[in-house]
């Protein structure tokens, strides 16, 4: 027989011997139980950090989650304007290669004449036309 086995058929004989009742006698008999081994008591520790380290990471998934959903709205605000301030870059940085290189710089100033209409046209240096519609040419030859 086992330790655990032992200690209740020790205790049905408090009863039946010593006259006591159950529940005195499962008492006294209790100091037959053995220990619960160290490793045991460690294991049962350890299960209830992981269920504790499990709560708080399904309570840092959810946040996690809440702030993914407030930045994914954000980002859908934000987006448009970064697109216009990308837009602008590009035509502030086109217009300084514009001016600064000297080759450009000339091209861009040779007068503009009207074709078609509502376009204009300059010469290039390779002998083609740089054709633009649809701005403010009054000043087109």
């Amino acid at each position: 027989r086992d330790a655990v086995s032992s200690a209740f058929v020790e205790a049905g004989s408090f009863v039946s011997q010593k006259r006591l009742s159950p529940a005195d006698a499962v008492r006294d008999a209790a100091i037959l139980f053995p220990p619960i081994p160290p490793t045991l008591r460690g294991s049962r520790k350890a299960l209830e950090e992981a269920i504790d380290d499990t709560n708080r990471a399904d309570e840092l998934l959810h946040a996690g989650d809440l702030l993914l959903d407030d930045a994914q709205i954000l980002h859908g605000h934000a987006r448009p304007q970064a697109d216009h301030l990308e837009t602008m870059s590009r035509v502030f940085r086109e217009g300084y290669e514009t001016l600064t290189d000297k080759k450009r710089r000339e091209t861009h100033d040779k007068p503009c004449k009207k074709i078609f209409g509502a376009c204009c046209a300059k010469d290039t240096d390779n002998g083609g036309k740089d054709i633009k519609c649809g701005g403010d040419f009054e000043n087109a030859e």
